[in-house]
């Protein structure tokens, strides 16, 4: 059961816990899903066949919009054809947090950022709004490891992608808390890419 509520889902109470980014220096940071930086932005055509019977997007359909975007951010930010028959991200975990119905009038948007780089997966969250009033619709966090089809496992993340992203990113991702829920405040850590 989806439970819809105005305004923000997550409580005042902020999950804390010591990090260590990957160039090896400990710190401790907290903040809330308003100060991630989301940089890449996906427009969204809401489609007749989105709509449920009481006149709101599907909750499955929030999905194939974060995997739309997913896909765009990737193609802007590598900035070339990738050849999924080679490297692909299959999906690890993903939850999503409904947070407003959206209707099919509505004017919406994702904005997509990678958070956590490790050595072969990512972390990935994404925001789906309204881009007239800015109100939050859905909120999403995807963990993605690097595969490799032709020797069927995983496999590092490619130097060029993390420095890409790295780049884009402007060097400050972000670690989540892994223990989000829909009564929790979103703890990121600053992480940065070690130089190559």
């Amino acid at each position: 059961m989806t439970h819809f509520s105005q305004g923000k889902i997550y409580s005042e109470v902020a999950y804390k816990k010591n990090n260590v980014n990957l160039s090896g220096n400990k710190f401790r940071e907290t903040m809330n899903e308003n100060h991630i930086s989301f940089k890449q932005l996906t427009k969204i055509n809401i489609r007749f066949n989105d709509i449920d019977m009481i006149g709101h997007v599907n909750n499955a359909i929030h999905q194939e919009y974060f995997d739309q975007s997913r896909l765009k951010y990737f193609q802007e930010v590598i900035g070339e054809t990738i050849d999924w028959k080679k490297l692909t991200l299959v999906m690890a975990s993903i939850k999503i947090d409904y947070i407003s119905p959206v209707e099919i009038h509505e004017k919406i948007s994702v904005r997509t950022s990678v958070v956590k780089i490790g050595e072969k997966s990512l972390t990935m969250v994404q925001e789906l709004f309204n881009t007239e009033t800015q109100e939050k619709k859905s909120f999403n966090k995807a963990v993605l490891v690097a595969y490799s089809a032709e020797n069927k496992s995983s496999m590092a993340i490619p130097e060029l992608w993390k420095n890409k992203i790295s780049v884009f990113e402007e060097g400050a991702m972000h670690d989540l808390n892994p223990a989000i829920n829909d009564h929790c405040q979103i703890s990121p850590y600053q992480s940065v890419l070690p130089a190559d």
